[in-house]
Order: structure tokens, then sequence, then C-alpha cells
């Protein structure tokens, strides 16, 4: 069996909690007082209620240590696996009232308890307590196994619990107890005859024979004796008289007290009915209503929190706005790339590119020999002139054509020239081999324009949306406010927490007076219950004529216990009467009849004979259970002893294997060649042998279904060494065998030496 889910609507400290756990270990981690120890009480009180009377060194029983103080009441809800099968046990104790007077208020409780199948919604174990009918185990034996307390509670009541092993081992049954039955052996047979035998009915009859046998001998003390007693008589009848007039005068008394004790509760009642009209007035005055106020207080906080929530996503759109305005660089598209574009695209700016690259290689080469070739001509055609002026001109004219052909070139090459530039400039680029990398950067960064210009764009809407929502959202909570009679001038965190406030105020106060209303209308039903059977007027005619303040000083305790001596030496002295009648009776008996005496004395005899044989028979069986008893304890040590031996062993990492545990569950240890009782290690050590003794004791006693193993700061006397031995082993438990374990700790060290990954974690604040 697993628990799952806890869910606590109001218990002791905590209220509207919700706690998942795991199958396996679970670590429930907080500082002092953020609710451990309440929320393992919150357990218990669920599998088996709370204690009506103090125990465990309190001085308030466990209703009133687990019952809110806010609200009154104890109650939750738990889910459970058993078996493949969910159940939720529900569980509510509310605080009422009972009184004595008006201001007199003492506290009574109401409880309510069912246990869910949730697979169908039926209900089972009604009027059972849950977790005897889960584990098979009453509270006392639950809380001295699988619930280890603080420190002092790792110890076993070792009564207790070998009182329960031995029942279950002899009958099957721990309800069966073996002691009850040798004590109701032992109450027959001290009924026949107290182990002094001065005592019983054996006694009286032999008292009597012996009287008997006495008087039978007697024969002339008789007749003094006879009127000795005939003086105790007339003695007897005398007092009897006397208190019969003193018990009528009490009597009188007595009739009168509960005449004036009832007229108070009268005042009593109509003291309440004063109370409930004022509490039915001040409901009345409150405007609106408990589940109006309440659904209006949700809606509250809901449409604040809306209005919050789009008042930050307003503001995280606008500072992103900012952000992306206020770093970004120029969204303005590239000219150039403008440009390209309308060539046709990258492909025709690079054809273009290369296109005028070739042509001004092309014109320079052009430029270049039609110069050398002009240089040339001038040269020759200046030689020529010697020779022939007219091949010298001829010569010249050529010279001057190419040169005018190297001049066209170099012009229409610098424009191709330009452009190259230009085109280079344009991306970045000094060379013309690096024109197509200047563009794979000009492309990339007009691409992480283009995102910059759709990421602000979409800023842009995005706090347009968020204005508007934060605009819907103040028109809710202003519908709201306006719903519950609060002004709604501004939506400061300061009007709205006021605001709610209010509300919470109204409702606090309703539900106050809708206590108090329960609490003084059940204590109403309490006080009339008490004088339903009286008629007011004919209390309050009995009063008229008596001396009330001389009843107020009355005493009642003292008037009700001479009333009870009265009656109970009026009945001492009856008996004593009727004693000495016999008795005179007897005498005359003697004196008239010896063989009657004689015949009365035979059948005492027999009847003595009879008692004496079936108190042989109740001492018989008495000693033959105690005996099986013993044996049954003393058979069950080895098996207890292997068990704690083997934790022991694997909780001190190996130091400790030699345990001792006897038929009265103490302990010893063998360590440096001794056997030692377990005081005398060191606390730390002491907690783990208590601790391996818990562990063995529920393999053994839980007969329908093994509970979660508890741990409430039992670990606080370890060393880190040891904890973390008793943490691998609650870990390999929980893995092997399907075992809960629940570890409550105010201490960060467990979570941190625990196996990673095994434990589920829960942090209390």
């Amino acid at each position: 069996m697993f628990i799952k889910s806890l869910h606590i609507d109001s218990f002791g400290g905590l209220s509207d909690r919700d706690f998942d756990l795991s199958r396996g270990l679970n670590i429930i981690e907080g500082n002092n007082e953020s609710g451990k120890s309440t929320l393992l009480s919150f357990i218990k009180f669920m599998l088996y209620g709370a204690q009506t009377k103090a125990q465990d060194g309190f001085s308030v029983p466990e209703r009133k240590l687990f019952v809110s103080w806010r609200d009154g009441r104890a109650a939750g809800n738990m889910l459970l696996l058993l078996e493949g099968k969910e159940y939720r046990i529900e569980r509510e104790l509310v605080l009422t009232a009972r009184t004595d007077s008006a201001d007199n208020i003492r506290e009574t409780f109401r409880e309510h308890i069912a246990v869910i199948r949730v697979e169908d919604g039926s209900t089972v174990f009604s009027g059972k307590s849950p977790g005897e009918e889960f584990f098979g185990v009453p509270e006392s034996v639950f809380t001295s196994t699988a619930l280890v307390g603080q420190v002092s509670g790792t110890y076993v009541n070792g009564s207790n619990i070998s009182s329960s092993i031995e029942n279950l081992l002899f009958s099957a049954d721990e309800s069966v107890n073996t002691e009850k039955a040798i004590a109701k052996l032992e109450d027959a047979r001290r009924k026949l005859l107290h182990k002094s035998r001065r005592g019983g009915d054996i006694y009286e009859l032999e008292c009597e024979r012996s009287a008997l046998r006495t008087k039978i001998s007697e024969t002339r003390a008789a007749a003094g004796e006879m009127r000795a007693l005939e003086n105790t008589a007339d003695d007897c009848r005398i007092k009897l008289r006397k208190n019969a007039e003193r018990g009528a005068e009490l009597e009188r008394l007595y009739v009168a007290g509960e005449a004036f004790s009832v007229s108070k509760r009268f005042d009593i009642v109509h003291a309440h009915e004063k109370k409930l009209a004022d509490i039915n007035e001040r409901l009345a005055n409150l405007a609106g209503g408990d589940e109006k106020d309440e659904e209006t207080l949700i809606n509250l906080r809901a449409r604040t929190k809306d209005y919050k929530a789009t008042q930050e996503n307003a503001a995280a759109a606008s500072a992103k706005l900012e952000n992306l305005s206020r770093g970004s660089i120029s969204t303005e598209s590239d000219e150039y790339v403008k440009e390209i574009y309308r060539m046709g695209g990258r492909d025709a700016a690079e054809y273009e590119f290369e296109r005028h690259t070739k042509k001004s290689k092309s014109l320079l080469a052009v430029g270049v020999v039609c110069l050398i070739f002009s240089v040339l001509g001038a040269g020759l055609g200046a030689a020529a002139y010697f020779v022939s002026r007219t091949i010298a001109y001829g010569i010249l004219a050529l010279a001057l054509l190419f040169l005018a052909v190297s001049i066209t070139a170099f012009i229409s090459r610098s424009r191709h020239k330009r452009y190259v530039k230009r085109a280079l400039g344009k991306v970045g680029a000094g060379r013309p081999q690096e024109y197509s990398d200047g563009l794979d950067t000009l492309f990339e960064l007009e691409r992480i324009k283009e995102q910059q210009r759709s990421d602000v764009s979409e800023a842009k809407m995005s706090l347009e949306y968020a204005r508007e929502r934060m605009n819907d959202a103040a028109k809710a909570l202003a519908g709201v406010l306006a719903s519950a009679g609060i002004s709604a001038e501004d939506y400061s965190p300061e009007r709205l927490a006021a605001a709610e406030k209010e509300l919470e105020e109204k409702i606090g106060e309703r539900k106050s007076l809708l206590t108090d209303l329960e609490r003084h209308s059940a204590a109403l039903e309490t006080a009339r219950e008490q004088i339903k059977d009286y008629d007011e007027e004919d209390i309050r005619q009995t009063l008229r004529d008596a001396d009330t303040d001389a009843l107020s000083k009355v005493n009642p305790t003292a008037l009700r216990r001479e009333r009870e001596f009265i009656i109970s030496s009026t009945a001492a002295l009856n008996e004593k009467l009727s004693e000495t009648e016999k008795q005179l009776a007897s005498l005359s008996a003697v004196n008239g009849d010896p063989s009657e005496m004689i015949r009365r004395a035979e059948e005492l005899d027999r009847k003595i004979e009879e008692l004496s044989v079936r108190h042989d028979a109740y001492t018989l069986a008495s000693e033959m259970l105690t005996r099986a008893g013993e044996n049954l304890r003393t058979g069950l040590s080895p098996k207890l002893n292997s068990a704690a031996c083997e934790l022991m062993g694997e909780l001190s990492g190996g130091k400790y294997r030699n345990l001792g545990v006897d038929p009265e569950l103490s302990m010893s240890v063998f360590s440096g060649g001794m056997t030692r009782e377990t005081d005398y290690l060191s606390s730390g050590t002491r907690d783990l042998t208590y601790i391996a003794l818990r562990l063995s004791l529920m393999e053994l006693l839980y007969q329908n279904e093994m509970p979660p193993v508890f741990f409430d700061e039992s670990f606080a006397r370890l060393d880190d060494d040891r904890l973390s031995y008793a943490l691998g082993l609650l870990d390999r438990m929980s893995r092997e065998k399907n075992r809960q374990v629940l570890i409550f700790t105010c201490q960060k060290r467990e979570a941190l030496l625990a196996r990673e990954g095994s434990a589920n974690k829960i942090t209390l604040s």
C-alpha cells in the first residue's frame, strides 16, 4: 500500500495544502515549525482519528490540538492505492459547543469519516477505523512500529507490543487478548477463593461452616448472646428512625435545590435565545450573501491577477519595442541592393560586374598594345624621314591611328573601370575577386535589416494587443469592483489589496457570525434538552416562596454527599439489622433444633468440596495459558532477533551484527567480546538498534497490508556515514519490497545523501 496524495483542508496550522507522494522514498524537508510534524499527525489522523484524552506528555487531547484555531475544524482527505485499487479517506472533525451557563462554554466535537472506493464511488468500512481495516493492527501498534518519532519516539513499548505479538500468534487475531482471558480466569478463581484464603465464596462458606459447628456446641451461652443481639437490633432501629427524619429534610432541600438549578437552566436558555437573536440581526444587517461575496472575492482575485498580468505583458511589449528600436541599425534597404534587384537579381549583377571587369581588362590590353605600336611607329617614321618622306608620313599616319585607338581604348576603359570601382565600393571589397563575397555580406546585412523590420512590426502589434488586453482587463476589474460596491478610481496594488481585504473581512465576519450561530444553536438545543421535562411556570411557582439567596449558598456537593451518606448509612443499618435478626433466628434455631444445624453443616461440606474442585480447575487453566503465552514469546525471539541483526548490520555499515531481543523486547548488543544493554551504546547507535527492531516488528505484526514507514526527525543523532547507510537501506527496501518511506526533517543532508533520483523531495515553507 502507498499513499498517493494528501489534501489538507484545515488541520492545526496548515490549511488548503496539497501534497503528492511517490511510491518509494519521500523526503519532506522544512524549517522548524514549518508543519512537518503537523503533516505527519494529519496522516495518522486520517488513518486512526484523534484521541479524546491527553497522552504522550501533552496536557490537552489530540482532538483539541488537531483542530485549526482559525475555523475550529480538522478536515481533509487521503488518496491511497491498495492491491491495484484506489481508496479515498475523507475525515472531518468539527468543534461544537455544550454549555453550563451563557458565559461558560465547554467544547464538544462532531466527527465524520468515510472510506470511498474510487473505482465505483462506493463507501466501505462504515463505522470502522481505516487503519485497523487496512493494516490489521490498532493505533497503539501502528505508532510503536511504523511511526518513528523524534529521538525518544524511536523506542518501543515492550509490554504492549509483546502482548500484541502473543495474541496474534496464539489466536491469529490481535483483538483476542490472552491476558484478558487469563484475567477472567483469575477473577473467577478469586471469586471462589483469594490467594490469601481470606476471601471468596469458599472462604465465606468455610466461615459459615466453622461458625455453625461452634454454634452447635453452644447452648447456655446462646441466651446471653441473643440478648446482646436484641440490644443491637434496638439500637439499629433508633438510628434508622433518625436517618429517616434527616433524609426527609434533605429530600426537601434537594427538591428545592433541583428547582433552583432548573431555573438557572431556563435562564441559560433565555440568554442563548437573546444571543441568537442578536446574531441573526447582525447577519441581516450584512449586505449581500455569503456565497455572492465569496464569488465576488474569487472574481476580484482573478480579475486582479488578469489585470496585473496584462500590465506586465504591456510593459514587456513596450520594453521589447524600445530595445529593438534602440539597438537596431538603419532598417532602410540599401540603394545598391535595389539597383541589383532592378538589374534582375544577384546573378545579373555578377554577370554585369564580370562583363565590365573583362571589358576593362580587354580595353587596357588594346590601349597598351596600340600605344606601343604608336610609339614604335613614331620612332620608325622619324627614322624613315631621312630616307623617304612619303614613307615617313605613311608610318607617322599609322602611328597616329594607333595612338587614336589607344586613347579611345583608355577612354572607354575608364567608364568600365568606374563601374567596377563603384561596384566594389558598394559591397566593401578591394579587389574584383572579393566582389562575390561582398555581395554575400551585403545580402546578409539586408536579411538582418529585413528581420529587424519584421521584429519591430511584430513588437508594435504585440504592444497594441497587450494594451487592448490591459484595457479589457481594466474594464472587467471595474465591473467586479462596481458589483461589490467599491470605488474604481484607480487600480493601484494598494487599492486592489484594500478592496480584497474589505471583502475578506466581510466574508470573515459572516463566517464568524455563522460559527457563533451554530455554536449557540447547539448550546441552546442542549440546554433545551436539559429542561424538556420541566415546566418553567411550575418551577417559578415552586420557588416563589423559597429563599433563593439561601438556596444559592447551599453547597450541592455537600448536600449530595450527606444524602448519599444517609442512604448508605441506612442501607448498612438495615443490613446490620437483618444480619442481627438472622443471627437471632439462628441462635433460636440452635437452641430449638441442633439436628437442623448439623444438616446445614453437611450441606456446606458438599458445597465447599464442589467449589474447591472448580477453583482448582480455574487455577490449572490460568497456569496453562500463562505458560503457553510465555512459550510463544520465547519462540518468537530468535526470528525477531535474526531479522533485527540483519538490519542492524546494514544500518551500522557491518559494525554491529549481533543483537539480542528478549521476550519483553529489551535489547542487548555483543561487541568487544561482551554482551551489554543498548544503554551503553552512543545515542545515535542506540537509535539505530530501535529502528532495526521497529522494521523487524512490522514484518511480523502487519497481517493484512504493510503500511508506509514514517520517520520524524529520527536521524538527528546519526553522523553522515550512518545516515547514508540508513538511507541506502530504506531506498533498497522501497525498491525491492515496494515499501513507501516518508522522512520528515529540518536538515538538508537527507536529500543530499540520498541516492540521486531515488527520492521525491517536498519542501515546506
